[in-house]
């Protein structure tokens, strides 16, 4: 109860700062992880991010229609998602808003016990990272957490899919 009650403030936190720029702490880091990885299938994304793929696609689809991001065809039902220029533009808004929750986040935790808890965070991410993943990025980028929203990758965004706006999250196992 009490480790819920620590993310419920803290998710509060990030969402009051972004908040004004119509954006969701969840949606952000959705941006920011597409940013770092992507063209990326949307079940590599929701590995990446230890995310249930509905919760992913229900973000997804909100992000899909503001034009943050885009998702055209894979193989089979795969689809590539990755961050479009105007998805880009939000990131580098956010950023000082973001900035400023994280530090008011370690004024509300204190120094010492954000560095503790971003340790053990990392001992987790490194644990199950050793995991071999299903399959790669198409750019070739490895599975790893992402830290900051001023991440940024190379590739440029391919038009979205004109499906019937549903993004599907398929698992490689079942194409």
């Amino acid at each position: 109860m009490r480790f819920r009650l620590l993310h419920r403030l803290l998710t509060k936190l990030y969402d009051d700062a972004l908040r004004p720029f119509g954006l969701r702490v969840s949606q952000s880091n959705i941006l920011v992880a597409l940013e770092h990885h992507g063209p990326i299938r949307g079940i590599d994304l929701a590995r990446i991010l230890r995310l249930d793929a509905s919760t992913l696609s229900r973000d997804l689809e909100r992000l899909i229609a503001k034009q943050w991001v885009c998702a055209s065809r894979g193989s089979g039902r795969s689809q590539y998602l990755e961050v479009t220029p105007l998805g880009k533009s939000l990131i580098e808004q956010t950023a000082p808003a973001w900035s400023r929750a994280q530090n008011a986040a370690r004024d509300l935790l204190s120094e010492s016990l954000a560095d503790r808890i971003i340790s053990v965070v990392d001992q987790l991410w490194a644990s199950d990272d050793a995991e071999p993943s299903a399959a790669s990025p198409p750019n070739g980028n490895a599975s790893r957490p992402v830290a900051s929203p001023e991440t940024s990758a190379s590739e440029s965004p391919r038009p979205p899919a004109t499906e019937s706006g549903k993004l599907a999250i398929s698992d490689p196992q079942s194409e």
